[in-house]
């Protein structure tokens, strides 16, 4: 208080010029989306490609088609003579209870068990046995941990934070212009490897918001 600004700590100083820039809290955080826009969009276009690709890897997988064919086999012959005992088909959902039913010693489950079965039909047929995970590789992807409503929320965070860059343009006095330009990751990675630089441009650069 009362104190010549240069005797102040170097954060202070800046806080006190950063009192001075209009709209600072705004400006700075449309100036984010230089960092950030790029990165969310090639995330949520990433997890849209595996979904895509995940779910055409499952319409056309040879070993998932039989796995369900045995699963209803298998499911009108424990519920033989009840209503459930010819049913064409079932809910997807219902494999889950494959895992759920065990044998006696607790030891393996039916979805093991139909997993055997496959596999040795395979043998006597003198074909090669295929895991599934190698027909349907983004099935087992990271990314389909994060649901395609996840992935459009990012594209809709992105959108908003244009929308308020548009709106910091548009209420910008005359001499007043904010350059966001959004870079690859890989470029934002090369800038933030390159050597910062000295105080005195971030100054200047602090004086140019004040405009």
């Amino acid at each position: 208080a009362g104190q010549p600004i240069q005797n102040l700590s170097e954060a202070e100083q800046f806080s006190m010029i950063l009192m001075d820039v209009p709209r600072a809290g705004p400006r700075l955080r449309a100036f984010s989306l230089k960092f950030t826009a790029a990165e969310k969009a090639s995330e949520a276009a990433a997890i849209f490609k595996d979904h895509t690709a995940a779910v055409k890897e499952m319409k056309e997988c040879r070993t998932f088609k039989e796995l369900l064919a045995a699963t209803l086999a298998l499911g009108n012959f424990v519920n033989h003579g009840g209503r459930l005992g010819n049913a064409p088909g079932f809910r997807l959902k219902a494999l889950n209870k494959l895992h759920d039913a065990k044998s006696m010693d607790n030891k393996s489950t039916m979805l093991q068990a139909l997993a055997r079965q496959l596999h040795q039909r395979k043998v006597k047929e003198g074909k090669e046995p295929k895991l599934l995970s190698e027909e349907v590789p983004h099935v087992m992807s990271s990314n389909m941990k994060i649901s395609w409503q996840e992935a459009a929320d990012m594209l809709t965070q992105v959108e908003t934070a244009a929308e308020q860059i548009k709106t910091q343009l548009e209420n910008a006095g005359e001499g007043v212009m904010l350059r966001i330009m959004v870079s690859k990751p890989q470029q934002q990675q090369q800038q933030r490897s390159a050597p910062s630089s000295d105080s005195g441009q971030a100054s200047n650069g602090m004086s140019r918001l004040r405009n």
